[in-house]
């Protein structure tokens, strides 16, 4: 028994020698959230700003040549005037790359010293301020003449005239960097719970408040980022100092207290039940640990917070880069209540996300955090939210099939449900990346209609008896003939990376020859269009041309190319108002924006037709071969802040450049992706 017991023992100790504790290297980590954060974000607006801060933070931590060229490959196409896309300039300083370049400047890279200089001067100069606070504020009509901002510019304007007035030594604009910053936590700041709320006098806000109800994780992360700069930048014997240190003392003991289980903040920090949010806490996470680093706070007393909240953050953190959980753009939604702020939807490597998650991990690397023991692989919180391909047969209402990328869903009728003769295919635009096929099904049964707008997008379109989006049939010269809903289906793969599955339909007859016909449907993620393999067959096995159609309502724009093989409509929808998700509660309908396309072989059309609401693109084929097709649809509505949500951004990108060439190149690549 005794030796038995050792070899027990024994064998129990080389099993946990075996068993390694997961963790992670905060530089690659960084380095990998950088480069995934390039290849997603819009480099000229404010998100793109942010990353590079974080990028240029990272540098400065690190003192790595790499990190260093990383950064300034692309500081340097802004400062030498090779940036052309398009800029988000509410602020002068984003002309030069924002505050990084600034940053980089006073700690000695001479190629940005003059830009930096010169943006300075300009900024001073020309950008708005608000009349009694002095606060510099975007242009528009609303927001000077009103004394109107909002707390996200403490991060864009604070930082960039310390490190501009630091390089110089120019007084005045490092005591304006405090000055600007301060004013906010003095008018924004919430006696009841020290936290901050987003928007003074924002257009958006209820007329019997200047100051929205929030207190968004992510406004309160603009504002502990400025403060983060200030506490390690700014001259103690400043007049501003002490301010900022009270200030800072007040603020970051008041995020502790609001700090979850995890480490993590939520939507509204007030409320532990709304989402948990990773933009506001990575920012948050990094101004708590500048003011460790800098001996504002006691090291003893709030490391532990730190230590818990870089953990948890790294949960929503991929091996690849990716990060989840990050609310979409948010400036005072609806009317600025905090159900208004909590009626906003995350994203998975939504844009904000990737600025702060460096910055944050920049700040962990400072404070001498090289590798961390994980509960868990890096990403494990991500787990349930990740965006996939889905499909799925809808049992539970009569086998309808339904299928979903990241950006939208579509859904066929069966011969065994309720719509037997509805042939087309119906669509679902949703306007998060997370998988909602599921969700939305078991709220059906619970009461909770799908048809209605809740902030993650619904089901208005009314397909009836139409081809609805990528419905197909035969043209015999002069009019559509189709057959009826779908008989059987096979599943290849329900995702997650790609659905593939088959639909068989019934024979139909028409025009004296029976028609029958097999479609191979695949979809992946980030694209608007699934695949169609379609095989039709006729009885006396002659050719045949198929339509394939799009069902339009009544207000579209359609564009059609032969010659490339396109059939697009673009129109607006009037259908329920959307709810939630930072709308305008009386948005007019004519702001929702409705798209969908025919994508073929150019040398496989043979023409297109209109039938009722059906626009038909045709195409030549042979009795019993396949031809591939692909069919898309992207939904969008402006959000107040005239941001758009849903697809519609990526849409009209394809709208003008996707071909056939280009989309079988994308899938191929995607198939690519997948054997490795």
């Amino acid at each position: 028994m005794i030796i038995r017991n050792i070899l027990i023992a024994a064998a129990s100790l080389m099993l946990a020698a075996c068993v390694q504790v997961p963790q992670a290297d905060l530089h690659e980590v960084a380095v990998k959230v950088a480069d995934k954060g390039l290849s997603k974000t819009d480099l000229g607006n404010y998100m793109g700003t942010c990353l590079y801060h974080g990028m240029a933070d990272l540098a400065v931590a690190t003192g790595r040549a790499d990190d260093l060229k990383r950064v300034t490959d692309i500081l340097d196409l802004f400062v030498n005037g090779e940036f052309q896309e398009p800029l988000y300039a509410n602020f002068i300083d984003y002309e030069i790359g924002g505050q990084a370049t600034a940053m980089l400047a006073w700690k000695g890279r001479e190629q940005y010293v003059q830009a930096t200089r010169d943006c300075a001067a300009r900024m001073w100069r020309e950008q708005p301020r608000t009349v009694t606070t002095n606060i510099m504020t975007g242009h528009g009509k609303a927001w000077a003449p009103n004394d109107a901002f909002w707390i996200d510019i403490a991060f864009t304007v604070s930082p960039f005239f310390l490190y501009s007035g630091l390089l110089e030594g120019n007084q005045e604009y490092i005591d304006y960097a405090a000055h600007e910053a301060l004013a906010m936590c003095r008018i924004l700041h919430d006696a009841s719970n020290d936290l901050y709320h987003q928007g003074f006098r924002h257009p958006n806000s209820l007329p019997e408040r200047e100051i929205s109800e929030d207190h968004w994780s992510r406004g309160n992360g603009w504002m502990s980022m400025a403060l983060g700069a200030l506490l390690r930048d700014y001259p103690h014997d400043g007049k501003y100092w002490d301010e900022i240190v009270s200030e800072s003392r007040r603020f970051y003991s008041a995020i502790c207290r609001v700090q979850d289980g995890n480490g993590m903040w939520h939507q509204e920090m007030s409320n532990p039940g709304s989402f948990v949010e990773t933009s506001g806490s990575a920012q948050l996470l990094a101004g708590l640990g500048a003011a460790i680093e800098s001996g504002v706070l006691d090291k003893k007393d709030y490391l532990p917070f730190f230590e818990k909240g870089l953990v948890g953050l790294l949960g929503y953190i991929d091996p690849d880069g990716s990060v989840g959980h990050t609310c979409m753009g948010c400036c005072v939604p609806v009317k600025g209540t905090i159900a208004d702020f909590e009626a906003k939807h995350w994203y998975y490597n939504e844009n904000h996300s990737f600025g702060p998650a460096v910055l944050a991990l920049a700040q962990a690397i400072r404070l001498g955090y090289k590798k961390v023991k994980l509960p868990a692989p890096l990403g494990w919180a991500n787990d349930p939210d990740r965006p996939r391909a889905y499909a799925r047969i809808v049992s539970e209402s009569g086998d309808d099939v339904a299928w979903e990328n990241d950006r939208i869903a579509f859904r066929v009728h069966s011969q065994r449900g309720e719509h037997p003769l509805a042939g087309g295919v119906d669509v679902w635009t949703k306007t998060v990346d997370y998988s909602i096929i599921d969700k939305w099904y078991a709220g059906e049964k619970q009461g909770v209609d799908y048809h209605i707008d809740r902030g993650e997008g619904s089901d208005w379109y009314v397909m009836g008896q139409g081809r609805g989006c990528g419905g197909s049939g035969v043209w015999n010269g002069a009019r559509l003939l189709h057959g009826v809903a779908y008989e059987r289906c096979e599943i290849a793969s329900d995702g997650p990376l790609r659905v593939d599955f088959t639909l068989s339909y019934p024979p139909f007859e028409a025009d004296g020859e029976t028609y029958t016909e097999t479609k191979r449907i695949e979809m992946v993620n980030e694209t608007s269009f699934y695949r169609v393999t379609h095989t039709l067959t006729t009885a006396s096995g002659k050719d045949a041309v198929l339509a394939v159609g799009l069902q339009c309502f009544g207000s579209e724009e359609v564009k059609c190319s032969e010659d490339a093989g396109k059939l697009f409509s673009f129109e607006q929808i009037a259908h329920q108002t959307p709810v939630g998700a930072g709308t305008r509660q009386k948005l007019p309908l004519y702001e929702s924006d409705f798209g969908e396309a025919v994508v073929a072989r150019p040398r496989d059309v043979a023409g297109s037709a209109q039938d009722g609401p059906n626009h038909l693109l045709l195409l030549r084929v042979r009795s019993g071969e396949p031809v591939v097709y692909y069919v898309g649809a992207s939904y969008g509505f402006q959000q107040n802040s005239g941001q758009q949500h849903g697809t519609l951004k990526s849409w009209e990108k394809s709208y003008e450049a996707s071909d056939w060439v280009s989309l079988e190149a994308f899938y191929t690549s995607r198939q690519d992706l997948e054997k490795h």
